[in-house]
């Protein structure tokens, strides 16, 4: 069961598979859960940026960013709380 205020959408587009990607990587960080993407364990960031085996499509993800350094700047950027998932 989903918490009441949690919702699914599609995501259909690159873009906004890079705005879920980052909001949900930044926002531990935009509540003051930790103080940095890096130390978040439940986060997908650090095995994103990192050279370890994952399990996740890295070079996919780093691509769609525009490589793994613009991937790291995206998300140096806070979480738009203005932006609205698409219905």
């Amino acid at each position: 069961m989903f918490i009441p205020s949690m919702k699914t959408v599609l995501i259909n587009d690159e873009n906004h598979f890079c705005k879920a990607v980052h909001y949900t990587n930044a926002n531990p960080v935009h509540h003051g859960f930790t103080d940095s993407l890096e130390e978040w364990k439940y986060s997908s960031y650090p095995a994103l940026i990192s050279k370890g085996s994952t399990k996740l499509e890295r070079q996919y993800v780093l691509d769609l960013f525009g490589g793994k350094e613009r991937f790291i700047q995206y998300h140096e950027q806070p979480v738009d709380v203005k932006y609205k998932f698409p219905e």
